[in-house]
């Protein structure tokens, strides 16, 4: 259905928006730069998909040495 698709999908402008969002709502120390808690928001989203990849390849090889 193309409606639940629509809907589903987030255009980059509203990701950006959110990551915003959520870096000031993380940071609210005020002597903060808004640019320095969007980077540190973005850093921590990177560093998210680091972890999982690492979980997922510790995984496989747990599954493959079975």
């Amino acid at each position: 259905d193309d409606s639940v698709s629509e809907l589903s999908e987030m255009v980059f402008a509203e990701f950006i928006e959110a990551v915003a969002r959520i870096a000031v709502a993380k940071w609210e120390v005020q002597s903060m730069a808004f640019h320095e808690k969007v980077a540190m928001a973005i850093e921590s989203i990177i560093g998210l998909k680091k972890l999982v990849k690492m979980k997922l390849q510790s995984q496989q090889k747990k599954c493959s040495a079975h």
